[in-house]
């Protein structure tokens, strides 16, 4: 929200409808890198076409909603987890920018946990594939999940800063959340939670 509340300063809501028009073309953009990366161009192009016409996706970037920019820090990441595997887990640049767009996603919805904790296990996971022993596989999802952690840290101290609650609205029977009343109780699930695990959420993407 905040980058759309910088195109909302710099112009108007036209801004932030082209702003978040962009987001979606790098997402897209990057899918067809990760394609043409680990298989050939048209694999990349078809996967590219096939993201922007999703319906969910489609109207994540109709509607201004902040999802489209997480779904690309978080793909990033993971475009990078899959670099730094590629290269024998032995380039900890690749793995420390996954660590930064994890926290980047992080930091836009604190409902990526779930696919940021899976992250986490994959490298940990590919360290030992790699033969890398425990002790690289620990230290390397430790700098990943370090450097997330830094990047999300701010976000954290100035929501409880406003709320009381480092993760507001999430936990609000335990952490409280004032002056916001039990809404945020009745209204959300904890971090972990999401859509992509319900019925109807499996149904979105390609729904009618």
């Amino acid at each position: 929200q905040m980058l759309y509340l910088l195109a909302l300063g710099l112009r108007d809501d036209i801004a932030v409808k082209l702003l978040n028009l962009g987001i979606g073309l790098l997402l897209a953009g990057a899918v067809y890198l990760y394609g043409r990366t680990f298989a050939d161009r048209a694999t990349g192009a078809w996967a590219a076409v096939i993201v922007l016409t999703t319906e969910a996706v489609a109207m994540t970037l109709t509607r201004v909603m902040i999802d489209a920019t997480t779904a690309l820090f978080s793909f990033l990441a993971l475009f990078a987890i899959a670099l730094w595997d590629r290269g024998e887990c032995r380039e900890p640049r690749l793995l420390a920018l996954a660590g930064l767009l994890g926290g980047l996603g992080l930091s836009t919805k604190y409902t990526t946990f779930w696919l940021w904790a899976i992250m986490l296990a994959a490298v940990a996971v590919l360290a030992l594939q790699r033969r890398r022993g425990v002790k690289a596989a620990i230290g390397s999802a430790a700098l990943a999940g370090g450097i997330s952690l830094a990047v999300l840290l701010p976000w954290l101290v100035k929501t409880w800063a406003w709320s009381g609650n480092p993760v507001f609205p999430f936990f609000f029977d335990l952490l409280g959340g004032g002056p916001w009343d039990t809404w945020a109780q009745t209204s959300t699930g904890p971090p972990w939670a999401s859509w992509a695990w319900e019925p109807s959420g499996w149904r979105l993407p390609s729904g009618p």
